[in-house]
Order: C-alpha cells, then sequence, then structure tokens
C-alpha cells in the first residue's frame, strides 16, 4: 500500500507500494523502482512414496506393543543385504517397511509378525536382447516362479560410468509367473526412462544398464542387484551384445 503526502501545493511525498512499483523520496526526487519478481519454486510430485510412507507408518502404530517388540528382535538376529550389496542392520520398523513393501509390489498382503527368515532364489542367468523394435531379456536356466519372482531395473540409454549410473536407475517391471521365453520390456521401459524404443539409432554411441533381483513372496526378502550392460549401437544388429557378466553391485 502507498501512501500519499498533500500539501497546499499539491502531491509533496509518495511512499510504500502499489502493485508491481515502488515510490521511494531521495536527493535526486520521486522515484520508482520495480520490484523483484519472486521465482515460484518447482513441485515435484512424491505422491507415490509419500503414499506408501504413510501407510507403511500408519500399519505400525497399529501394532501392538508385543508385535513391535518381535520385529525389534527379529531385527537384533538378522542383517540385510540391501540392493547394492551392502550389509545394513536395520531396525524393527526398517524390516516391517522393507517386507511388506516388496509383499505390497507383489499383491500380497502385510505381514504383522515377523516371517520366517529364508533367502530367496538366486535369479538366473540373463542376457539383454535389442531388436529395431524391442528391449528383451532371455533367460537360461530353471527359476521357482511359484515361490519367488523377479524384479528389472534399468537406465536410459546413457555414456555413465560407475556408480552414478544409481541416480538415473529406474525400475521398469516386476515377473511373477514363467514367462517361457524371451521377457519383453520394451513397454514398462519406455514408462520408466521417457525413452522411444523407436528413437534408437540416434542414441549413438550409448550404454543401457539393466539389474534384476529375486524376491521371495512368503517373507519379502530379496537379493542384491545382479547387473548387465550392453551397447546401443551393438544392439542394433538384433542382437544385444551382454559385455559384463552377472555381478553383485557393490558399493
Amino acid at each position: 500500500m502507498a501512501k500519499i503526502v498533500l500539501s497546499g501545493i499539491g502531491v509533496t511525498g509518495i511512499y510504500g507500494s502499489v502493485g508491481g512499483s515502488t515510490f521511494q523520496n531521495t536527493s535526486a526526487g520521486l522515484i520508482v523502482r520495480n520490484k523483484g519478481m519472486r521465482v515460484q519454486t518447482a513441485v515435484y510430485d512424491f505422491s507415490g512414496i509419500n503414499l506408501w510412507r504413510v501407510t507403511s507408518i500408519g500399519r505400525w502404530q497399529q501394532l501392538t506393543l508385543d508385535q513391535k517388540e518381535s520385529w525389534n528382535l527379529w531385527a537384533g538376529a538378522w542383517t540385510k543385504q540391501n540392493r547394492f550389496g551392502q550389509n545394513k542392520k536395520m531396525t524393527g520398523f526398517n524390516w516391517f517397511d522393507s517386507i511388506n513393501y516388496q509383499r505390497n509390489n507383489l499383491g500380497l498382503s502385510f505381514l504383522l509378525t515377523p516371517p520366517i527368515h529364508e533367502l530367496p532364489q538366486a535369479p538366473p542367468n540373463f542376457n539383454m536382447v535389442f531388436t529395431p523394435t524391442a528391449f528383451l531379456a532371455t533367460t537360461s536356466g530353471s527359476f521357482d516362479y511359484t515361490n519367488n519372482a523377479l524384479i528389472f531395473w534399468s537406465t536410459p540409454p546413457t555414456i555413465r560410468s560407475g556408480s552414478s549410473q544409481r541416480q538415473i536407475m529406474r525400475k521398469i517391471m516386476t515377473v511373477q509367473v514363467d514367462p517361457a521365453g524371451p521377457i519383453d520390456l520394451t513397454s514398462h521401459w519406455q514408462v520408466a526412462t521417457k525413452y522411444n524404443w523407436a528413437d534408437k539409432s540416434s542414441w549413438g554411441n550409448a550404454n543401457i544398464f539393466m539389474w534384476f533381483q529375486s524376491v521371495k513372496r512368503s517373507n519379502g526378502i530379496a537379493t542384491s542387484l545382479f547387473q548387465k550392460r550392453a551397447n546401443v549401437i551393438t544392439g542394433q544388429a538384433g542382437i544385444g551384445s551382454m559385455i559384463v557378466e552377472n555381478t553383485f553391485i557393490v558399493a
């Protein structure tokens, strides 16, 4: 708001602001300055993450004291290996959250008490296969899909190396039944990375990294990530050249 000072000779002063202008009396006389513009900070949508966190915390708070204590005792007995191969000491809530996050991803119910600690089956060997129209994964060896599931992660085309790849890795899909053939990752990969597979010829000498892990249905415990890497140019002929053998990702 501006304050206007009047005298017998008219307006002798204006103080304050009107709209985007600020009035000031200086030794040079009355001047007008434009007010600075405030930059609106971008608002990001973390609703999916927040929704799970709110659900998980809410379920934990609904547990009885005996149930919480059983989770805390269970956490004291077992160390968790995270998806990057690091051994982590977890709290009871951490385990409750991790296990039920994986089970929720598989469409299974919440576990209110600690399950039997049993590791999932190791993932089978996979190769990446590129065709002009599809991004596929082929498997060799048997895998028990009845009691386990597979989770695939990937990156967009990238020239990154080392741990910086983690900053752009995205969960692609979860496979819960035996595919009985190559697994078509194309549509899921496109949704997760915002890239169109049809544009593959324009990506240059980039790599696509893929990780996969298995998770046990009964207890929601998952393995660390196994890694594959294929070069986009190598894959243009139809077969994705698998450059890195199955390895655990370590910090």
